[in-house]
């Protein structure tokens, strides 16, 4: 079986997976918007939902079933799922086995196994389901197709109801919750199940029962919760997170304190129900195919989707009634665009599917995915919006049609070296150059797995002077905001250009000659490469960094200023050091006094950058 470290993936029949591991979330986000069907939520207690066409709904809401093909008769979130239950709710085991093994499949797996219990854990793991018919078919100027659709047979049931398009289309899914308790000790263990009566507790009860017992339970308990997508928009877990440059925001909760966490279990608790407010609601019925709400502490925000565009696009060809058959027309040729749009989507995923990815390398994956996710949303919205003039319809779908692009080009298809491959392929032919020693050093581990896990963990990779010349395995490395590489023999910064969430980077004196790579990071704001031969220099000054050490006169340059400014330097001095090409040099590592005297900037580069 390959191993797939990966966050997102996409699967047969282009259902997208996210697996997230760790998400710390708050009650502002999770009382300001919500992805959560309901149709989902309808069938809680006390959640039932009031509608002017609720008969028509109901025959599609009661009708709607889990992918394992058992018609959904209660809540997932009624109590915890364990055992058999789960893993037919995850859809596994699979029924047929295969030379190969899908990234949903593996992450289904993957899940399974970070949720597993022992004697010194206790595992709560909730599902619930997502863009259900009644979310799908709010949208109150749909009345009459529902009732059209209460009088069908089963099969022409589903095909009014949206489900055949809806799984094409990639709408909807289940999401899993895991809520992992660890413990200190079995007795710890034991004595907390015996307090809190929480093994069988439904999601709505456990942030209380946390709360009963926080105190007591102070330093012997960690708390961690994770999740698994299958199905829908990623954004319905990213919401959470915080963007898909966070990686900074995927933290556990350890439990020093005991409350916070109750209340991260509460906050989980509360997305999964959703706000359940009219006034949501109500946005959704007047047909906004999406809409941004302000969620938690700015920049953050939070998308939102009526997903009632699917009834329109399912009946398409079956145009409702008033609506004309030359609009019903332009509407099918747009669904059908949409389709093509969705199977780019799964040929794309189809091209990474072949080797381990590390979660930034999945998360790269997300540009393209986004163009294609603006591709659906724009005809949602022409869909939704052009209504009875025929004309701007089709000319909106021909500009559509024409200006759109495709997302078939993958950088990280072309690129899917990283560390974990890397060290695998050691044990068949070894390649002393890749120094996958000293990594896994840094990492703490011997094991290829293991280790690549730890690497993607670490926010600072100190690496000076030991003899690197090829930076591949520190490529897509997630979490690394800091490099240390100085001193090597790299001789291309190309795999260092994959770290999306580097800030600083010290690579001096090796033996890149382009820094091109570099560039496109955006978090990047210290970067110090002097002492290579690079030929690009100017590409990077472009960026205007508020440090860019690019030559060793930029370090320098930069030293006889700070001495101007704090008045150790005259201005005559400083552009007669200036046009010399001269460095100070100090007697100790303190900058902040008068130096010592002054030599070629090549020989006092160094000691200015320590």
């Amino acid at each position: 079986m390959r191993l797939m470290h990966q966050v997102g993936a996409r699967g047969p029949g282009g259902v997208l997976t996210l697996l997230v591991g760790v998400l710390v979330l708050s009650a502002a986000q999770a009382r300001a918007g919500t992805f959560l069907s309901r149709g989902a939520a309808a069938v809680l207690p006390g959640m039932g939902f009031e509608s002017t066409s609720e008969r028509w709904l109901g025959v599609c809401v009661t009708g709607d079933v889990l992918t394992t093909g058992q018609a959904q008769s209660s809540s997932y979130m009624a109590a915890p799922l364990r055992g058999v239950a789960l893993e037919e709710a995850l859809g596994l085991p699979r029924e047929v086995v295969t030379d190969t093994t899908s990234a949903t499949d593996l992450l289904r797996e993957r899940f399974l196994r970070t949720v597993q219990e022992d004697a010194r854990s206790l595992v709560l793991t909730y599902g619930f389901v997502v863009g259900g018919r009644k979310a799908r078919l709010e949208n109150l100027r749909l009345t009459g197709t529902g009732n059209r659709a209460a009088q069908l047979g089963p099969a022409d049931r589903r095909a009014a109801c949206g489900d055949e398009l809806a799984r094409e289309l990639e709408i909807g899914g289940r999401i899993f919750v895991a809520i992992r308790f660890d413990f200190t000790s079995e007795a710890t263990r034991t004595q907390f199940l015996r307090e809190t009566d929480i093994a069988q507790a439904p999601a709505s009860q456990v942030g209380t029962k946390l709360r009963a017992v926080a105190s007591y339970y102070q330093g012997a308990l960690t708390i961690s919760v994770h999740a698994l997508q299958l199905g829908g928009d990623p954004r319905l877990l990213r919401q959470l997170i915080g963007g898909v440059q966070g990686a900074g925001a995927l933290l556990r909760c350890q439990v020093s304190n005991v409350a916070a966490c109750a209340q991260l279990v509460e906050d989980v608790r509360l997305y999964m129900v959703g706000t359940g407010t009219q006034a949501f609601w109500a946005q959704v019925s007047q047909g906004a195919w999406s809409l941004e709400q302000p969620v938690g502490p700015a920049p953050l925000r939070v998308t939102t989707e009526s997903y009632a565009t699917a009834g329109l696009l399912a009946l398409a060809q079956e145009a409702p009634h008033g609506v004309s058959p030359a609009y019903a027309a332009a509407r099918t040729r747009l669904a059908q665009q949409l389709a093509t749009a969705s199977g780019d989507v799964r040929r794309m995923q189809a091209l990474a599917s072949g080797f381990p990815l590390s979660r930034l390398q999945s998360r790269e994956l997300e540009p393209a995915l986004e163009v294609a996710g603006t591709h659906v949303a724009l005809l949602r919205g022409v869909l939704e919006r052009c209504a009875e003039n025929v004309s701007a319809c089709l000319a909106r779908e021909q500009q559509l049609a024409s200006g759109l692009l495709r997302p078939y080009s993958m950088r990280v298809a072309n690129a899917p070296e990283w560390f974990l491959p890397l060290c695998l392929a050691q044990t068949q032919a070894p390649d002393p150059a890749l120094k996958l020693d000293v990594l896994r050093a840094e990492a703490g581990e011997t094991d290829c797995v293991r280790a690549s896990e730890a690497l993607e963990e670490l926010s600072f990779l100190s690496l000076r002077s030991k003899g690197l010349t090829d930076a591949r395995p520190l490529a897509w490395l997630g979490a690394v905001r800091q490099v240390d590489v100085r001193d090597n023999q790299l001789a291309s910064f190309t795999p260092l250009g994959t770290l999306a969430n580097m800030e600083r980077l010290q690579a001096s004196y090796n033996q890149a000659s382009a820094v091109a790579p570099l560039v496109p990071l955006e978090l990047l704001r210290d970067v110090r490469v002097q002492g290579n031969p690079l030929g690009d220099a100017a590409l990077m000054r472009a960026r205007q960094l508020p440090v860019a050490f690019l030559t060793e006169e930029d370090v320098c340059a930069a030293a006889r200023l700070a001495l101007l400014s704090r008045g150790l330097l005259s201005q005559a001095d400083h552009d007669r050091y200036t046009q010399e090409g001269l460095g100070p040099v100090f007697a100790t590592a303190a900058r902040d006094v008068p130096p010592i005297g002054w030599v070629p900037c090549t020989q006092a580069a160094r000691a200015l950058d320590p």
